[in-house]
Formats: structure tokens, C-alpha cells, sequence
């Protein structure tokens, strides 16, 4: 079966490393001859080879096979290939007619230059080769996994392209090299075959010591620089122990590795997971996920060593390859150009059908194409910030991101990792390599960067171990980083500076102050209370400073009005503001002194770690620490600030080196203290005062207000009601004939003599701040309701309760009763058509009677036209008349208070008994709507407040207009001009409906009278109908009559069509309209001769060809518009051999003149210009001008419709007949 062979998924390429060049560059000590002579090895010029494959394939059931082949002797070379030539930002480029690992082309001529080969189309996939090319006839030879795309110096000419492709892998010539595989401890495995015989073949061995002999062919001679700049030597490179790396990996690796390649198929082994806990610097533990196939893949594509170690790479005598060294040559030596040492690297692995499949790698010519590692560039380092100190005082580290570009990816380097160093600029220190050690070794482990999530194009390194020199304002610290590439190539150091220094210093936060004062005679003495906080995660104190000022207030959050921080010490005894108290402390954490400011005195107390309570030693928790201030000494004078407060600021200094000195409170922290004498209740009370009307869920609110009491900061309301008070003081029930006034004297007079709280509730728990609140009183209640308002001091001391010593004690509680509602019965309404339309204008004569009951402080009268408005009172919109008494066209008559069908409740007179009047309603056909309410008393004394009846039945009259119909003036319109024809038009405010009293009749006459004077009636198809029965469209074809449109809300259009034979009969026509009364409105109006209109005429056309065309040309003899019918006008219609048809129409009087000289084809926006001449001797020229060919018809129309026409070819000019 063939070989397999697909560069993407298994891949080889190789290198010629040579160490002495390398020697020389970093002008090492010790020669590489020297170094080779230690190893054994024949010369430092050395051949590495590496591969990689897919992990979705597997891993490899036998080790890998390392062949090669002599070009010569087998026989093999390259052969002609097919290519497609196409040009890229102008250079030759080469697609070849597939991929091949080995192309040579062979120019004949051209400037020379740089070649490459490409794998896929450029700027899109990578440069896998580069070559140089010579000037004039020469060749080059590219060799990579896959070339696709050969890229040329522009002007360079190919003769011919040569290559070999991968059927190669399975020719005459290839012989074993080397056996490579892992180096196992001899555990067997059944995915893989550990126990198999490695090295060289002429020497096979085990797998270890194939290993270390792997290792030490391929293993680098040197690494990184030096010198990481000039005058600054880098941290020293050591070579790795390969016997640790290998007891390393049979350790920690190869016990998962051997149970995921027997565990899980081939295609499955990259996704199977193993679990490990690992240690940290810290002492914790953490867990690791990984897949040990592709762990063992990352460490073979990123570290040389290991690649040699694990079985991914190995190395020869540069002298392998022989004499022949590619590159350049001249045209018929392409043969020659083919180098003669060809690599192939094969394994048997497992297809997901578990069938065997042997893959191979190929390498012709022995060497790929792979660029030394670059120095990196644009190298910044950045301080991201600071790490706490490991120990409290101990030194801060910077958390410091080093970031450069990466490596073109499209271009042919093979990078692994990078190196990183340190080195102290200010103050100075010697470097130091950030990286680990391997595993039990001493040699450092290169790592790898990561990629910026911000900018993929750029890779970084971190580090957080620099100890920051505190007694530096900021430390520079100067940041390194190297390359190395899979084959053991180091770059040369890139470096950046950045600057980095001890965040500010801790502050101290002040927690919970209370100012306590003690009530006395005098000034009152008062004692300090706050916790103080210092974090000892970083930084313990030396010493921390409190200071206060003491300041009135009106509020207990208030500020003090000066935010600066005291002078200290100050003599605050006396100032009221200065040090209060200065902590010493000890590294340890204990108490060394406490200070208290000018005529206090301190005590500073330790807290347990969750603040509960005091304890005597320190604790020893590296975070937030808290301590008890205590401080008296205040004395604060009540008389002069109802309220005082202290403004507190804390500050601390560092014990570490240079012994900063954090900043003060940015804000202070506010203690407050308040009078602790009581309010004493100011307000006194009168009258019961009604809360608001029932809500929804039936309860009553009030508004109680209250004077403010000195002293207090807040209020608490106390109520009871009427019935509970009555009952607790002995008072007897209330009687129904007594009033609010009467009910709140006997209430007044009790709790005068005795005050007691027993009956008073507290309204709410929450405090009241203002001097108001919002009450309410209970669903249903009957009861006057009680509130005694109490002030409570800012130190929680309550009013004395009213006291019968007081003589204002029976007003020192507000009264607030529930308003009840009283309404009367719903009124009588009667309504009827008064006037009689002449003498007297019609209008509507009302007369209202209300209804026993409660007492009618007035009458609305309600009135609309709408029948859907009247349906209910609300929706009749503001009353027509709110009736008080007699005026405004109304007479009010009392009823007597014997009257039982319309007395007050009470038995009084009822004010508004009888109410009569007439409404001049504006006269309308339409009905007018009527409604009635009545409104009840209000009565403060008993709590009631009128509210308004239920509405009257509704009545409705029909007030018709005093004038006779509206009947608009009569107009003529012609409908089409010319035409004998005529229409009447008018307009009628009248309804067209039929109204209560009847519809309104409209009536029509015609009388013709011909040109010899004999006159005679016209024949009407409707002469007269109803306007409801009016048609509404106008009559057929030869008939003549009336019609109307639909009502709009100017009024109803109404039309007399009279149809007439000769257009010179003159017409009198009259039209009636009798409205339902019978009064009738009459118009007559004459109708003239109608002129005649001039037929339409084309004269003369001729067509002929001018430059841009050809012009249409006639004359015609019609005026520009007929009098009193209309305009003229040319309509073109162009029909084109190819492409839509065209129209063009203008107005006679609009087609512009034409000028004397005129291009008319000058306007490229005319699609068909027309132009005109001034009438002449009664005749108009006009010119149409056509750019392509095709068949034209020009036409004019008159104004009542007739038209004339002609129409004409464009193909070439003939004359017209």
C-alpha cells in the first residue's frame, strides 16, 4: 500500500546549524570546535531535522523511521511540471499544477532577486521558502512540505519549472537512517510499541540511551547572548541534564500517556483527559486538566531539547548532505540545482477504521528554508500595577507586562519560546533570568508568550517578583527578552525600561462615631466613641493621628462648615478643635503609647477580628484591624447650638522605611450630639376639622400639621377615638342631635381635667421628620378622632405628655371628623317649544321642580344636540345654567315648609322649589337635549358636605330656525367646454334628512330661449323631490335635471344639469327650496350663449436633417386657448426603432420661442425638444426635434376635445408629398 503523504496533518523540515558561526556572533569563549570534540561529534556544523503530526491522528502505533536517499544513485530527479503564469503587484508569479515538495525553475532572463515559494496563493497563505536568484539565465532550486505558488523578481522570464513530487516516497533508493521514538522505562503499552530497539540503525539500542545519544548530536552547543546590551551580561545559560529530562517525563508523563494510548482509539487520544493536584508558592493546592498527547506535542514544537528527547526530532553531521549547497545555478544545470541527500520520515499510525496506515514526511535536499530568530521588536514593558509585600512591611512587587511583535507568521521561522531577564536600573542590580528550572535541575526552562487578547499581533510576558525600593520615589527596572526557535537559535536580547513605585500609603478609616452627651444643670458633658481601622496587609502603623472640631448643626448629617483639618496639636479645650488623641504602636501590633489632645483624655481598646468585642492583645489578622477610640473631656453648651457635632480625620504613618505619612480623611466623619432636654409641645387647637371623602377602600385622610418644638428631631403622633376616649373618661354616648362643636366641648373639657394616655395609641413606628403627616381615619366611622403630637430630641427624650397644669392642656390635641355626603332627590324637568317663529323667535320654555329631601344650595341645567351625549349626565360637558336664584332668564320660587313633596329634610323651607325659564336655544332642525341635577348644602357644624343628585329624565324639543331655508346663491359651471351643456350649482345648510316636523323640498324650472327670441319650457327628468330623495348622481345621457351631493359640514351641494341643442340658446333658470313650516327660499339666474371653439389644424409639415437629427416642422393657425374654454396643446409621441417608447406634451402658450441660431438639440435633458415662433399674419410655427430614427406622431388638441394629427417615418429624409 502507498505511503501517505499530506504535509498539513504529518510534516518534516530541517536545518544546518552551524555553531561555530554562531561563536563567532556572540563571541564565545569556548570554541564550538572545542564543544564538538567533547561530544564526540565530527564537526559543530550540524544537520537538525524535526517533525510534527495531527494529533487527531494519533499517535503512532511504531516508532518513527528516519530514511534517506542518494539522489544519484537512485536514479531520481526532477521532472517538467505544468504552471499558470499570472502577474502579483507586479512581479511573475508561478501556480503550479500542484503542491510538490521540491521545485526548480529555470529562467532565462531577468533583473535576479529574491524567490519565494508560497504554500497556497499569496498573502494568504505562508512563505515556506526564499531563495536568491541571479541576474540574467540562471536557476533556483525551493524546497519546503508543500509549494504552491512561486513567487518571481519582477521582469524575471521562466523557460521552464522541474520538480519532484511525493510519489517519491515510495522509489527506488530510500534506506534507514535512525529508529525515533520515546524513551520509555520499559512499561509495555498495546497502542504503541515503547519496547522497540532505537538509534541509529548501524547501532540500535534501547530507547534511553538512543535518547541521550539524540540529544547529544542535536542539543545546542550555546544559547541566549551573552549580553543582554552592551556593558550588561545577561544571566548565564546552562545546557539542560537530558538524563533528569528523561526520568522527568517516565515519571510524570508517561504512566497517563501509556493508559491513554491503550484506553482510547487513535482518533480519540487527543481528547481524552487526566486530572493532577498541583503545589503552589502559596502552600495551597491546585488542579490541572491536560491531554498528555498534547502536552508531549506543545513541548515538541516549542522546546528543542525536548523534541529531541521525546522522539520528534534528531540530528546528523552537516557532511551528510555533501558538497552540494542549494541555491543558484545556470540554465541547463537544473539537474545540478537538485540537491542529492533527500530525507523521508516515516510511522505506521491508526485510521478511524483501526486499519494500518504508514505516513510519510518528506525533505528533499535535506535542508528547508528556516529564518534565525529576530530580534524582538517594539519591545515595551508596562506596570500594571503592585503585588502586596509577601510579610507585612515587607517590600511591594509590580506586576510589570513585557509585550513586542510577534513574528510575521506568513514568513519562514520556526519559533519555540523565549527567554526573560531582569536587571535593576535605579536603583542598579545585576540581572536575573525570570524563568523556572527544569525539574530537578539546575538549567532554566525557556517559556512560552501569550497572546494579547487586545492585539493578536503582539506577544508578552509577565512578571511580579521585582522588590520595589521604598525609599525611591519610583525604581526603573529595565526588562529583556530572546527568542529561541525549535532548532536551538537564539535571537539577540530586545529590552524596554518602565518605572514602578510603592503605591500611596494606607489610610486610616474612621467607623461608627458617637458623641454622647450627659443631660446636667450646665453645659453638658459628652464622651467620643469611634473605631478606627488600619490595613495590615501591606504596611503596619507607627503611629495614627485623630483630630476633631466641633461645629453646630441643624441636622445630624450636617457637615461642619470649615472641611479643613485642624491644626495639631491645637488647644482644643479651648478652640474646640485640634488633636484629639495620637496612637503609638509596635511592629507587633500592641499599644506603645496613647496621647490625648489639650484637656481630654484617650483610650485606644483592641477588637477581636470580627469587631464584636474588646480584647487585650493584638490579633494577628494580615487585613483590616480595628481599634476602640474612647475620648471625654468635651463639655457642649445646649444654649448655644440645639445641636452639636464633631467632624472627625485620621491619618497614620508607616512603620517601614521612610516612615510615610498616609493622608488625612478626605472627608471627615460627623458624630453628632443633640439636646437631651425634651421638646415642650407648642400648638394649640380650636375647631373639629373634616378629613378628606371616603378613598376607594373607604378610608378617610387628613393633613395634621403642628408648630416645630425646639429640640427635637423628630415627632411621634398619638391617637384615639371618640368612643374610646368617652368610654375610658366617662362620658356619656354621643346623641344624634348634636353637632361637631357641641360633641368636641365635652371632649375638650374632660381632657382638660384629665389628660390621660391610656385611650392614645402611637399611629405608626416610623418617625416623623417634618411637622406634618399624613392621617387616616377609619371605614365607617362616626367618631371624632384625636392626635397629640410629642417631639423627641435628637437623643431620643420624648415631650412630657399635656398636663392638667397646663392651661391649654384640653387644646393641645387636634380633632378631625369624617365628612359625610347628603344629596337631594333627582328634579323634575319639563321642556317645550315656546315662540312662534315671527313675532317671537322660536325657543325652549324649561321648568324645574326638586324633590324633598335635603336642602338645594342649587340647580345645573345641562344641554347638547348629540342624542349619544345625553344618554348620560357626565357626558353633557359643563352645565347650561348653574340656577342659585331668580336671574339670567330664570324665576326661582321657594317651597313653603309644608309642602311635603319638595320641604327640606329638616323641615325648613326649601330655597329652590319651583324654577322656570326659556332657553334661546339657535334654531336647528335637529332635537336639543335636556338634563336636570340638583346640588346639596353644605354643613360644617355637622360634617356634611352637598353633593349633587341624580339627573333628571332626559327631555328633548325641537327648536326650528326662525328664518326661511338657507339656500346659497346660484352658480354657472360649464361642464365641458364648447359644449352646449350647462350646470347650476348651489348650496343648502338645510339637513337632508327628514326632520321631526318634515323633509325640505327642493324645486327646479327651465326656460330656453332660442336666437330668434321664441322661448319654451325645458324637460326635467327630477324637477322636484325631497333632498333626502334628491339623486346623487347627475341625470344620463340627454336628459336634464336635479341632483346632489353627499352633506359635508359645509352643507349640502345641490346641481341643475340643462341639457341645451344649440349652443346660442340663452337659458333662465330657478330653483326653489321650501323647508318643512312651508317658508320658501328662491334664486334665478340667466345662462348665456356658449361661443365656439376654433378646430384644431396641422399645416405644412415638412421633415428635414440638421446636425444632432432630425427636425419636425408645421404651422398651425389656432389661437394659444379658447375664450372661456381652455388651452391648446402639442402632444408628441416618438415610437424609436430599438429601445421605449416616448411622450412629450406642452401647453401651446408654454413651448419656449425659438432663438435666431438655435441649436435645438443643445440640451441633452430634452429628450424630444419642441420650439415655437411668435404668431404671425394669425399662424405659429413649431419645430419637434428627434435624435434617433424611428416613426413620430405629432398631434394638437383643442379645448373641447377635437384633435388633429400627423405622423411620419425617420429613416432618411424624403420630402413630403
Amino acid at each position: 500500500m502507498p505511503r501517505r503523504v499530506d504535509p498539513r496533518r504529518f510534516m518534516l523540515i530541517g536545518c544546518v546549524t552551524d555553531w561555530q558561526a554562531v561563536s563567532a556572533a556572540q563571541a564565545q569563549q569556548v570554541p564550538a570546535g572545542e564543544l564538538a570534540r567533547k561530544r564526540g561529534l565530527p564537526s559543530p556544523r550540524v544537520l537538525q531535522l524535526r517533525w510534527f503530526f495531527d494529533p487527531v491522528l494519533g499517535y503512532p502505533k511504531t516508532p518513527f523511521t528516519v530514511w534517506t536517499r542518494n539522489r544519484k544513485a537512485a536514479g531520481v530527479g526532477p521532472s517538467k511540471i505544468g504552471f499558470r503564469t499570472f502577474q502579483f503587484r507586479g512581479a511573475p508569479a508561478l501556480l503550479l499544477d500542484g503542491p510538490y515538495p521540491e521545485v526548480l525553475v529555470e529562467a532565462s532572463a531577468g533583473p535576479g532577486g529574491q524567490v519565494l515559494g508560497i504554500n497556497g496563493m499569496p498573502s494568504a497563505a505562508p512563505v515556506v521558502d526564499i531563495k536568491a536568484l541571479a541576474a540574467g539565465a540562471a536557476g533556483v532550486r525551493l524546497s519546503a512540505p508543500a509549494l504552491r505558488v512561486v513567487l518571481l523578481p519582477a521582469g524575471t522570464t521562466v523557460s521552464g519549472v522541474f520538480a519532484l513530487g511525493d510519489s517519491t516516497t515510495d522509489g527506488k533508493g530510500w534506506a534507514r537512517v535512525e529508529i525515533v521514538g520515546l524513551p520509555g522505562d520499559g512499561t509495555s503499552a498495546a497502542g504503541t510499541d515503547l519496547l522497540a530497539k532505537q538509534g541509529l540503525v548501524s547501532a540500535l539500542t534501547d530507547p534511553v540511551p538512543a535518547a541521550l545519544d539524540r540529544f547529544n548530536r542535536g542539543a545546542p552547543f550555546y544559547g541566549w547572548d551573552s549580553d543582554l546590551e552592551p556593558g550588561a551580561p545577561a544571566p548565564s545559560w546552562m545546557l539542560a541534564d537530558p538524563v533528569m529530562m528523561i526520568k522527568v517525563f517516565q515519571a510524570e508523563m508517561l504512566p497517563d500517556f501509556v493508559d491513554m494510548v491503550d484506553s482510547a482509539a487513535a482518533s480519540g487520544q487527543q481528547l481524552r483527559t487526566y486530572t493532577r493536584t498541583l503545589a503552589t508558592p502559596t502552600g495551597q493546592t491546585a488542579q490541572t486538566t491536560f491531554n498528555p498527547l498534547r502536552v508531549l506535542m506543545i513541548g515538541a514544537v516549542t522546546d528543542p531539547l525536548i523534541s529531541l528527547v521525546t522522539g520528534f526530532g534528531t540530528a546528523y553531521d552537516a557532511a551528510i548532505l555533501g558538497d552540494q549547497v542549494a541555491g543558484a545555478g545556470t540554465p541547463g544545470s537544473i539537474a545540478s540545482l537538485s540537491q542529492q541527500v533527500d530525507f523521508m520520515v516515516t510511522a505506521t499510525f491508526v485510521d478511524a477504521l483501526g486499519n494500518d496506515a504508514e505516513w510519510a514526511a518528506l525533505l528533499l535536499g535535506g535542508v528547508s528554508t528556516s529564518l534565525p530568530p529576530a530580534t524582538p521588536a517594539a519591545v515595551t514593558a508596562v506596570s500594571q500595577g503592585v503585588q502586596s509585600p509577601a510579610v507585612p512591611d515587607g517590600p511591594f512587587q509590580p506586576v510589570v507586562t513585557v509585550s513586542w511583535d510577534a513574528t510575521p507568521a506568513k514568513l519562514p521561522f520556526h519559533l519555540g519560546s523565549q527567554a526573560l531577564a531582569r536587571r535593576g536600573g535605579s536603583p542598579a542590580s545585576a540581572s536575573v533570568a525570570l524563568m523556572d528550572k527544569r525539574p530537578g535541575d539546575a538549567a532554566l526552562q525557556p517559556t512560552g508568550a501569550s497572546v494579547s487578547t487586545t492585539n493578536p499581533l503582539r506577544r508578552s510576558l509577565s512578571d511580579g517578583s521585582y522588590p520595589i525600593d521604598g525609599t525611591l520615589p519610583a525604581n526603573v527596572v529595565r526588562y529583556s527578552v530572546a527568542t529561541q526557535d525549535i532548532f536551538g537559535r537564539w535571537s539577540p536580547w530586545g529590552s524596554d525600561s518602565c518605572q514602578a513605585g510603592e503605591p500611596p500609603p494606607g489610610k486610616v478609616t474612621l467607623l461608627g462615631p458617637r458623641l454622647d452627651a450627659t443631660l446636667t444643670g450646665g453645659p453638658c458633658p459628652a464622651t467620643l466613641t469611634v473605631d478606627l481601622s488600619w490595613d495590615w496587609a501591606s504596611r503596619s502603623p507607627r503611629t495614627i493621628d485623630v483630630a476633631g472640631r466641633c461645629f453646630g448643626q441643624v441636622w445630624a448629617q450636617d457637615p461642619p462648615d470649615d472641611l479643613s483639618v485642624p491644626a495639631i496639636p491645637g488647644t482644643f479645650a479651648s478652640a474646640l478643635s485640634g488633636l484629639l488623641a495620637s496612637v503609638g504602636f509596635a511592629p507587633d501590633g500592641s499599644i506603645t503609647a496613647v496621647t490625648a489632645g489639650n484637656g481630654l483624655t484617650a483610650d485606644l481598646r483592641h477588637l477581636s477580628a470580627d469587631s464584636t468585642e474588646i480584647v487585650t492583645a493584638p490579633v494577628t489578622l494580615r487585613g483590616p484591624r480595628r481599634y476602640r477610640l474612647t475620648v471625654t473631656g468635651f463639655d457642649l453648651d445646649f444654649d448655644v447650638n440645639g445641636r452639636w457635632g464633631l467632624g472627625l480625620w485620621a491619618r497614620g504613618t508607616e512603620h517601614a522605611a521612610p516612615g510615610r505619612a498616609g493622608p488625612w480623611s478626605s472627608a471627615p466623619a460627623v458624630a453628632s450630639a443633640s439636646d437631651p432636654r425634651p421638646p415642650v409641645i407648642q400648638s394649640a387647637y380650636e375647631a373639629v376639622r373634616l378629613a378628606s371623602l371616603r378613598d376607594a377602600g373607604g378610608l378617610h385622610h387628613a393633613k395634621l400639621e403642628w408648630a416645630p418644638m425646639a429640640g427635637s428631631a423628630e415627632y411621634r403622633v398619638y391617637t384615639a377615638a371618640e368612643s374610646t376616649f368617652r368610654a375610658l373618661a366617662g362620658l356619656p354616648p354621643v346623641k344624634s342631635d348634636m353637632t361637631l362643636t357641641q360633641r368636641l366641648a365635652e371632649l375638650r373639657a374632660a381632657f382638660q381635667a384629665n389628660p390621660a394616655r391610656r385611650p392614645f395609641t402611637r399611629t405608626s413606628s416610623a418617625a416623623v421628620t417634618g411637622t406634618s403627616a399624613q392621617v387616616s381615619l377609619p371605614r365607617g366611622t362616626k367618631d371624632i378622632h384625636l392626635f397629640v403630637v410629642l417631639g423627641v430630641s435628637a437623643g431620643g427624650v420624648e415631650s412630657d405628655w399635656p398636663s392638667a397644669t397646663d392651661t391649654q392642656c384640653g387644646k393641645r390635641f387636634v380633632a378631625f371628623a369624617a365628612p359625610q355626603t347628603v344629596a337631594p332627590g333627582p328634579p323634575a324637568l319639563e321642556v317645550s317649544l315656546a315662540g312662534d317663529g315671527q313675532s317671537v323667535p322660536y325657543a325652549a320654555s324649561v321648568r324645574v321642580k326638586t324633590a324633598a329631601g335635603a336642602r338645594v344650595s342649587k340647580v345645573d341645567l345641562h344641554r347638547v344636540r348629540v342624542a349619544d351625549a345625553a344618554t348620560s349626565l357626565d357626558t353633557m360637558g359643563p352645565p347650561l345654567a348653574a340656577i342659585t336664584g331668580s336671574g339670567g332668564g330664570y324665576t326661582v320660587v321657594a317651597t313653603p315648609p309644608g309642602d311635603p313633596g319638595s320641604r327640606a329634610d329638616d323641615g325648613r323651607e326649601q330655597p329652590i322649589g319651583t324654577i322656570t325659564g326659556v332657553d334661546l336655544v339657535p334654531g336647528s332642525w335637529k332635537p336639543v337635549f335636556y338634563r336636570a341635577a340638583a346640588w346639596g348644602t353644605d354643613d360644617a357644624d355637622r360634617g356634611q358636605y352637598g353633593v349633587r343628585s341624580q339627573s333628571s329624565v332626559v327631555r328633548q324639543v325641537v327648536v326650528p330656525p326662525s328664518a326661511p331655508p338657507d339656500l346659497g346663491a346660484l352658480t354657472v359651471v360649464l361642464p365641458l367646454a364648447g359644449s352646449p351643456a350647462a350646470r347650476i350649482d348651489a348650496i343648502t345648510t338645510a339637513p337632508a334628512a327628514v326632520t321631526a316636523f318634515g323633509p325640505h323640498v327642493l324645486e327646479g324650472d327651465v326656460v330656453a330661449t332660442n336666437s330668434a327670441g321664441t322661448s319654451s319650457a325645458v324637460d326635467l327628468v327630477v324637477a322636484r323631490a325631497a333632498l333626502d330623495a334628491l339623486p346623487t348622481s347627475e341625470p344620463d345621457a340627454g336628459l336634464s335635471g336635479l341632483w346632489r351631493d353627499p352633506a359635508t359640514d359645509g352643507g349640502t351641494p345641490l346641481h341643475f344639469l340643462v341639457r341645451r341643442s344649440d349652443p346660442n340658446t340663452t337659458l333662465r333658470v330657478r330653483i326653489r327650496l321650501t323647508d318643512p313650516l312651508g317658508r320658501i327660499t328662491e334664486h334665478t339666474i340667466e345662462v348665456p350663449a356658449v361661443p365656439p371653439v376654433p378646430p384644431p389644424d396641422i399645416t405644412a409639415p415638412t421633415l428635414s436633417a440638421v446636425a444632432g437629427g432630425t427636425l419636425v416642422a408645421f404651422t398651425t393657425s389656432v389661437p394659444d386657448a379658447a375664450p372661456g374654454s381652455g388651452p391648446y396643446r402639442i402632444a408628441v409621441t416618438f415610437r424609436p426603432v430599438a429601445g421605449p417608447l416616448a411622450r412629450v406634451g406642452e401647453n401651446l402658450a408654454d413651448i419656449p420661442l425659438a432663438r435666431p441660431g438655435e441649436d435645438i438639440f443643445a440640451v441633452a435633458a430634452e429628450a424630444i425638444p419642441i420650439r415655437r415662433t411668435p404668431r404671425s399674419a394669425g399662424v405659429t410655427s413649431i419645430g419637434v426635434g428627434l435624435r434617433r430614427t424611428g416613426k413620430v406622431t405629432v398631434a394638437i388638441a383643442a379645448p373641447d376635445g377635437a384633435t388633429a394629427s400627423v405622423s411620419r417615418q425617420i429613416g432618411r429624409v424624403v420630402p413630403f408629398p
